[in-house]
């Protein structure tokens, strides 16, 4: 498709503008946030037990030192929310850059556990603005095709984190206790590298994202960045002459005279073929932002995506604070601890694998992935209760625990996909910002969970917990996830309820027109062969 003059559809420009250096840069500091989290997270689970040794701290403060981050992350969750809607995506993701960089260095130079909580609470606080803002830029700066496989990519950021900390781990602590003096410092500080390398980048490079702009009536300023889309991408012949972007999914009209007023438009035909569209101005309060995310058209997507945000949160940071603690107790484990938490984080790529073919398929849906992984997460999870068995199982218990955080990783990313399609622009921060934050409390309660259903030999009773939380996952995901938007253009404002449901009626029928004339052909429902 040639790029014309005249004015597009937003989504339209982004496909033909395709992936290439833009969105590298885009992307990268977001994948570095991912990767500082996925670090910091399994070092701070992983260092407790020298902690304690050095600083002879409570039993209960162990499981508190990894909740107090995610109180932090729920708290910035709703701020970050609230102000990327509010002043933008762009200025929220670099505050929370700047906090996850800055309480990095602080928690690595805490001088006892009240500091270290305070600079982990913070750490969390600006994850937390981030982490839905991250979402949003993701989705809006790449083309809808290229949508949910790229934040696909950028998940595989968290794991490189998880696997840069496993191997920080492996030289300077690899039996992960009985530590003392500075080292879980460097270890702590040395997590928090690539942040402060790639800080001054991000500020130079992230630009805010053409949806955002269009949402504020910002449409020159658009324009302006899908042009430099265009010039870091070097294809000029998708703007060339291009006068306008305009938000809304794509008119396709009947050629017409140019000029020729159309009813249900709001403009006049510019080109002979796609009408002008009115100009949207987005001048909605923060509580008509949450009034719209609580709405008839989205709040049983909003709850229901709070309840599976919890399940993936609850599993995979439970996962994550309890491996180191289970592989540190058990008795002949193979190679050492930190080996087996190395292990387990490589396990998280054929995850990475499993949700781009589910993302790919036309098959099946966002939903069907969904029921499909937590059915199958809860078949592992409580095959885990093995590992209380000892060396005996042990060649059953570990495969188990292996492909549990396959398919928990795989789920956590889904989860997160579905999510930041489904909301409109005009409000998918403060929606994606609600289900982040809600979903936290299943991190929050995970470690200290596992510390009160567990003992160093016992481990059964949280991951039959874990299995349960995954079937009521298969539950939520049937009953109130109403609708998905796979792969298809994002939209800039709510529609009404009677729309959505005029649209959902229209598909059902044409599936069923197209089933009843294939029926027809085949000679009824029952086929036949005499006519």
């Amino acid at each position: 498709m040639q790029g014309g003059g005249g004015t597009k559809e937003v989504n339209q420009v982004l496909e033909e503008l395709g992936v290439g250096r833009f969105q590298v840069m885009q992307l990268l500091p977001i994948c570095t946030l991912y990767l500082i989290d996925g670090a910091e997270i399994l070092v701070a689970s992983s260092i407790l037990d020298s902690l304690q040794t050095a600083w002879g701290f409570s039993e209960w403060m162990r499981g508190a030192f990894i909740s107090i981050v995610f109180v932090g992350v729920l708290l910035g969750s709703i701020l970050g929310g609230i102000l990327g809607d509010a002043i933008g995506r762009r200025p929220t993701l670099l505050v929370s850059y700047f906090f996850v960089v800055a309480f990095s260095v602080l928690c690595a130079a805490s001088q006892g556990p009240l500091q270290l909580m305070v600079a982990r609470f913070f750490f969390g606080c600006g994850y937390g603005m981030g982490a839905g803002t991250a979402i949003a830029v993701t989705v809006e700066s790449v083309p809808p095709s290229w949508r949910a496989s790229l934040m696909n990519v950028c998940s595989l950021f968290f794991i490189f984190g998880e696997i840069f900390a496993a191997s920080l781990l492996m030289i300077f602590m690899p039996q992960l206790s009985g530590y003392t003096g500075d080292t879980w410092r460097w270890v702590t500080l040395l997590a928090a590298a690539p942040g402060a390398v790639v800080l001054p980048f991000a500020a130079l490079a992230l630009q805010e994202t053409p949806h955002y702009l269009l949402s504020k009536g910002y449409n020159d300023e658009a324009l302006s960045v899908v042009k430099y889309i265009a010039a870091a991408n070097q294809n000029y012949a998708a703007v060339d002459g291009l006068a306008g972007v305009y938000a809304g999914p794509a008119l396709r009209m009947e050629p017409s005279e140019p000029g020729e007023v159309r009813a249900d438009s709001g403009g006049t035909v510019e080109d002979g073929r796609r009408p002008l569209p009115k100009a949207v101005h987005d001048e909605t309060t923060v509580l008509q932002r949450f009034a719209i995310a609580f709405s008839p058209a989205y709040r049983s997507i909003v709850l229901g995506g709070c309840y599976l945000l919890f399940a993936a949160n609850f599993q995979f940071y439970g996962l994550m604070y309890a491996l180191p603690l289970v592989f540190g107790h058990m008795e002949a484990v193979p190679v050492s601890p930190a080996f087996q938490v190395l292990v387990a984080a490589f396990w998280d790529f054929p995850g990475v694998v499993l949700v781009q073919c589910l993302i790919r398929s036309q098959k099946f849906g966002h939903r069907d992935g969904l029921i499909g992984l937590a059915l199958l997460s809860s078949v592992c999870f409580a095959a885990m209760t093995s590992l209380d068995l000892g060396a005996t199982w042990i060649w059953v218990s570990l495969p188990v625990t292996y492909m549990a955080k396959f398919l928990v990783n795989a789920f956590f990313t889904l989860a997160y996909v579905y999510i930041a399609e489904v909301f409109p622009s005009s409000c998918r921060t403060t929606a994606v910002g609600i289900c982040v934050a809600t979903s936290r409390l299943g991190s929050i309660i995970a470690p200290p969970l596992f510390d009160s259903l567990t003992t160093s030999l016992h481990h059964g009773r949280f991951f039959a917990v874990a299995a349960m939380v995954a079937v009521g996952a298969v539950v939520v995901t049937r009953g109130a996830l109403t609708y998905e938007r796979k792969n298809e253009a994002l939209e800039e404002e709510a529609p009404s309820l009677a729309a959505r449901a005029g649209r959902e009626e229209g598909s059902s029928a044409a599936l069923a027109s197209k089933a009843a004339g294939e029926e027809v052909r085949a000679g009824g429902k029952y086929g036949t062969l005499s006519s």
